[in-house]
């Protein structure tokens, strides 16, 4: 023993004044954290310390069950804490570590003890490393954007905290408190921006009308996720899957997005919106006076956001600086939110009563699903039940359309083909006798026109997920044509006009979807200390840093997935218990349930804001609303001539729908004409 330690002490002390691995709090960047492998280490302790690091292994990679495995990361772990007790500044690993720790919720008094374990570095060090870090993360954001080279987008959402208190008094007492987050996203291109703000007193009813094409694009998404749902649950195996509908996508590469320091402002307000975008554009370094003459931003939100930018403008109209009058700001809409509101309304729309055959909320009862309510609903959970509701309704109506062809045959058993020709043309079948206006006025009962319904808006709601999963851009913007329509009839018309704006002056490349790393994943810090001054300069810029270490160290220490005490319900039981309360409800059936029950017709959203749009007042108003707001020399007058030539064009263009079998709608009826909802449409 004496003899090893009197060549490994040498050799240890050398090593740890001569190996390149400190890291000090100074030095803490995101180049130098993406350098960590473990590899690394054990390269400079083969150069330095040759002895000790051959005894390390002979010790510990015993233990391994052949010569051919991967050696046990306990080495260069082992390695490094006997390094740091002869010097100090030898804590790369520590300081790895120490952030992934602190990322992960870790305390003071337990990082205090991985310290004395040699395997952290102390807490000041992780506040420290984490102020240079930030500096490093915001002046690299300023330096590319300094030169206005490289076109950006900003994304801002609000994010709400909760701070407790241990020791509660009056005035010091659990809070929830509401504050904003925002990120910067480089960009390959703007957009053209010549016309934007005018561009939408241009729109016309008929610009909004499906062609053709448009049609058979509806109908192949229709039949591919038709198709999708059944193979999905197993009850078609294809040799050769339907391939998914391609329409425009975009180039995969990996976005280069920078979150910036959260803030304490409130969201909700104009005033608020308005200190938040001084605010980014400060943290940015800016300049009012220069950057912003010809410089145009997307500014992406939900449509409050994009709502209250707008009366920033408007309140800022006679400033001197196109940055105070807010010129260089372009508000789009994020598609997550548009799939939110669009979830939430299907729910509503087809919510119903307990005690409504087929009816949403009868499912919700027997599923005994929580935190789903027309209210307010989480998203993942209504997301998991209205694509458990839609496989159920599409698994009943092929098993129907099955037993039918089998009758017709005088087939009475045996498996049905499942080659792709032949399930293309049943599905067809579906189509045309489920989701057209014909077939819906030919089903036995009003529960079977409603579950067609449900189909029909489902598919648009996951056609929708899946375009902007895939990226497609050609796919996003037909279905957005769609949802304009369904939209008027929604009951959120500030959507409606949102996805109005959308149609005209900006580029389908910035039509995508972007995630907001909101700091609640990172602000595990339960303690009574963590404020808005620690979430803004220490977290919120860092977020992604800290994915990114926990992501490297999960993988090195090839640590499991962490999961959770609480079982997940199986989804087979779901959708069976779904389908057959579909059954019991005369779905897709002549049978009479209960004669004496009377089920309430659902709305049919594509038909009503069809009515809406070719109702001239709907556009009308809109445009008089752009017109007021966005460009203040459009007269009443413009307005006039404008409606004057959308009716003849109307006129024209309207029979060339009726002829088209997907685009069919039921006549008007008189007896289900509501007063005040004209009223409150055409004239509040």
């Amino acid at each position: 023993m004496d003899f090893v330690l009197k060549f490994a002490r040498p050799e240890i002390e050398r090593a740890s004044h001569t190996m390149n691995i400190g890291l000090p709090a100074t030095a803490v960047t995101g180049e130098a954290l993406e350098q960590f492998r473990l590899e690394n280490i054990l390269r400079e302790m083969e150069g330095h310390a040759p002895i000790s690091l051959a005894l390390l292994r002979g010790l510990i990679n015993d233990k391994r069950l052949s010569p051919f495995e991967p050696e046990i990361p306990a080495v260069p772990v082992v390695a490094s804490v006997v390094l740091r007790t002869w010097n100090r500044r030898a804590n790369f690993l520590q300081g790895i570590f120490s952030l992934y720790f602190y990322s992960q919720g870790a305390t003071k008094s337990l990082v205090s003890v991985l310290q004395r374990a040699g395997l952290s570095n102390s807490f000041d060090w992780i506040m420290e490393g984490l102020d240079h870090l930030t500096t490093a993360h915001l002046e690299k954001i300023q330096s590319i954007l300094k030169d206005r080279k490289q076109p950006f987008m900003i994304v801002y959402d609000n994010i709400n905290m909760a701070f407790r208190r241990y020791n509660q008094r009056t005035t010091n007492k659990d809070s929830f408190e509401n504050g904003a987050t925002a990120t910067a996203i480089l960009t390959s291109e703007m957009p053209a921006v010549e016309g934007v703000q005018d561009a939408t007193r241009h729109i016309r009813a008929s610009d909004l009308y499906p062609s053709k094409e448009q049609d058979n694009h509806l109908k192949e998404t229709y039949r591919y996720h038709l198709i999708e749902a059944l193979r999905r649950r197993g009850t078609i195996s294809l040799k050769n899957p339907i391939p998914e509908p391609v329409k425009n996508k975009l180039k995969v590469e990996r976005t280069k997005a920078y979150p910036l320091p959260s803030m304490h402002i409130d969201q909700s307000t104009v005033e608020g919106n308005r200190d938040i975008l001084d605010k980014i554009m400060k943290v940015l370094q800016l300049s009012p006076e220069t950057f912003f003459d010809q410089t145009r931003l997307v500014v992406a939100g939900d449509q409050l956001t994009l709502a209250r930018i707008r009366s920033v403008a408007r309140l800022r109209w006679d400033e001197d600086l196109a940055y105070y009058r807010v010129e260089w700001a372009i508000p789009v809409l994020q598609l997550f939110h548009l799939q939110m509101v669009l979830a939430s309304t299907i729910l509503k729309t087809h919510w119903g009563t307990r005690t409504t055959p087929g009816s949403l909320s009868s499912f919700v009862a027997a599923l005994e699903k929580k935190r789903i309510s027309p209210d307010k609903s989480s998203f993942h959970d209504l997301d998991e039940f209205l694509r458990h509701v839609f496989d159920a309704i599409v698994l009943l109506i092929w098993e129907i359309k099955l037993k039918s062809e089998e009758e017709l045959s005088s087939k009475s058993s045996g498996q049905m083909p499942h080659s792709s020709m032949d399930v293309m043309d049943k599905v067809d079948g579906i189509i045309g006798q489920y989701l057209t206006a014909t077939g819906l006025g030919g089903m036995a009962n009003q529960q079977s026109v409603n579950a067609a319904l449900f189909i029909r808006d489902m598919l648009f709601y996951i056609e929708l997920g899946s375009a902007i999963k895939a990226g497609d851009i050609g796919r996003i913007l037909e279905m957005i044509r769609w949802l304009t329509l369904t939209f008027q009839a929604g009951g959120n018309r500030n959507y409606a006009n949102e996805l109005l704006r959308l149609h005209y002056g900006y580029p389908p490349t910035f039509i995508k979807s972007t995630t907001i790393f909101l700091q609640k994943s990172d602000t595990r810090q339960k303690s009574s200390n963590l404020n808005w001054g620690i979430l803004e300069k220490k977290i919120a810029p860092n977020v992604r840093t800290f994915q990114e270490i926990a992501r490297t160290v999960e993988k090195m220490f090839k640590t499991p997935h962490c999961g959770t005490n609480h079982s997940a319900p199986s989804s087979v039981a779901d959708i069976d218990i779904i389908k057959q309360r579909c059954i019991e409800a005369g779905f897709f059936t002549h049978d009479d349930i209960s004669p004496d029950l009377v089920v309430p017709a659902v709305r049919d959203l594509l038909a009503e804001g069809r009515n809406n749009i070719v109702d001239k007042r709907r556009i009308a108003v809109f445009k008089k609303c752009c017109g007021r707001y966005c460009n203040e020399d459009a007269g009443e007058m413009d307005v006039e001539m404008e409606e004057e030539e959308e009716d003849a064009e109307m006129d024209e263009e309207r029979p060339t729908i009726a002829d088209d079998e997907a685009l069919e709608f039921p006549e008007f009826d008189i007896s289900q004409f509501d007063l005040d909802e004209f009223v409150e449409n055409n004239f509040c």
